[in-house]
């Protein structure tokens, strides 16, 4: 599960990410925005979306390796007749 719970934070980082650049937009629109300021808190969310995103496709691999490696049957007989 907390291997899982990775997406769910970078989607949450994506989310705000787009959320505060729409912000900056209308600012930049407006004519009240601070220079730079905006532009960098942006990308260091969007990176950070990113990479968590990828990292949560590699936990995803690495769960399915561990159930692999496990050599555990499909289905498990109850009973031979």
């Amino acid at each position: 599960m907390p291997l899982r719970l990775i997406h769910l934070i970078a989607v949450a980082f994506l989310v705000f990410a787009f959320l505060l650049s729409a912000r900056a937009l209308y600012m930049y629109a407006v004519g009240t925005a601070v220079t730079g300021f905006a532009t960098v808190i942006i990308l260091i969310l969007i990176v950070g979306g990113l990479t968590l995103s990828c990292l949560g496709v590699i936990a995803e691999y690495l769960i399915a390796v561990y159930d692999e490696l496990k050599a555990r049957p499909r289905y498990i007989v109850a009973e031979r007749t």
